[in-house]
């Protein structure tokens, strides 16, 4: 007996600014999603960013309840809670080492929201778009979304529009470039049998990154995985060596991109059985030789979006053009499609039944086996309740 459903947390599918349970609850284009170390036991409580409305809001689990975290107006203040401002918030995460977390904002800042003391404070950026190592507000970014902290406090942070991953020094708050040449190039996979090229961080072009965070299965030494989306591919980086990894990139590549027709996808090093979707072909979309080229190019059919990983080492994947949620399971490179029908729209369901539009960030809840999605387009925050003890993520897909 399967367990898994999709169900909304937050919002009814109208654009608001509202506290309050569940439905009750309104959200305008929420965009991050994070699960926080504050209040108590591990994930009881959800940090959303709260884009249009220019918050960062608090959704309380066991209450279904969402209420006020950080913000007031659009803007750049940084202030006590109730009183800073932000302008369009894209991503949150949490501080492993102290109550708090770091938020990424449009207006290419970062900041640090101190849950101990009710303050935000501005990390690195200066509201000012452009490309700059160097310290506190003298650096520059342009349009930084994903942002990952390590214990060893340092901050990554996807450089979207500047095609670069940026790591600032807490302490100093010293910002270097570490990943990304400035292209927004998309490289080919290699050709079956033939060795990858080693590429080193500043010398592998990495178009338009999106979101980062850091490989949890047992076996990884802890923070020393770094998995990143991109327009095209899921980067994986070694962080001791500094090198990439093509082992996740190539398939998810073409993986992606063949999902609507349901057929394999061969990389390098290994094959994805990617599910059919639920839907059919789709008689307008380019042939499958067509598409094999257009996956170098356009994003228009390849987008994975937001990523976690399971302590087992599993990936969850959203993918916001085709509006589904998969798993990748980081040993042998399987694919599974566990939420999404593939149809633009709003509906709970069973997972393959349901829809989203548009589905950005996506938090994994290991203490509730479920797995958290800022559907950004219909105003709501979603849950996927994939884990069962008795059910394995590909069982749920099947």
């Amino acid at each position: 007996m399967l367990l898994a459903i999709v169900s909304t947390a937050i919002g009814d599918g109208t654009p608001g600014c509202v506290d309050g349970v569940g439905a009750k609850a309104r959200v305008a284009y929420p965009y991050g999603v994070c699960r926080s170390n504050d209040g108590g036991a591990e994930a009881k409580t959800i940090v959303v960013a709260d884009t249009n409305n220019c918050k960062i809001r608090r959704f309380y689990v066991a209450e279904h309840r969402v209420g006020p975290y950080a913000g007031s107006v659009r803007g750049f203040v940084s202030d006590q809670f109730a009183t800073s401002q932000f302008t369009s918030p894209f991503h949150v995460c949490i501080d492993p080492n102290h109550r708090g977390c770091y938020i990424t904002c449009d207006d290419s800042t970062i900041r640090y929201l101190d849950s101990a003391k009710d303050t935000v404070t501005c990390i690195a950026g200066s509201s000012e778009y452009g490309f700059a190592d160097g310290v506190g507000a003298d650096a520059k970014f342009s349009c930084v979304h994903g942002v990952v902290c390590t214990r060893a406090n340092i901050i990554y942070a996807a450089d979207h529009n500047n095609h670069r991953v940026r790591a600032i020094d807490i302490p100093s708050r010293k910002v270097t470039t570490v990943i990304g040449t400035g292209s927004d190039e998309v490289l080919p996979p290699p050709k079956s049998g033939a060795i990858p090229p080693v590429y080193h961080g500043t010398t592998f072009p990495i178009a338009y990154p999106r979101q980062l965070i850091f490989d949890r299965s047992p076996n990884a030494k802890p923070e020393s995985v770094l998995y990143l989306t991109t327009t095209g591919a899921i980067l994986r980086y070694e962080m001791e060596t500094r090198t990439f990894s093509y082992r996740i990139s190539c398939a998810c590549c073409l993986s992606f991109l063949l999902s609507r027709t349901g057929v394999f996808a061969h990389s390098l090093s290994f094959c994805c059985a990617l599910l059919p979707s639920p839907l059919p072909p789709n008689p307008q979309s380019p042939k499958t030789e067509e598409i094999k080229t257009l996956a170098l190019k356009d994003n228009k059919y390849i987008s994975p979006f937001g990523i976690d990983c399971t302590p087992s080492g599993t990936l969850i994947v959203s993918c916001c053009y085709s509006n589904s949620i998969y798993s990748i399971d980081s040993l042998n490179g399987q694919i599974d499609l566990i939420a999404g029908s593939g149809k633009h729209g709003f509906a709970d369901a069973l997972p393959l039944a349901s829809s989203f539009a548009t589905p950005s960030s996506l938090t994994v809840i290991d203490s509730d086996q479920c797995v958290y999605i800022a559907d950004f387009s219909t105003f709501s925050v979603c849950v996927v309740y994939v884990f069962s003890p008795a059910v394995s993520l590909s069982e749920i897909a099947n």
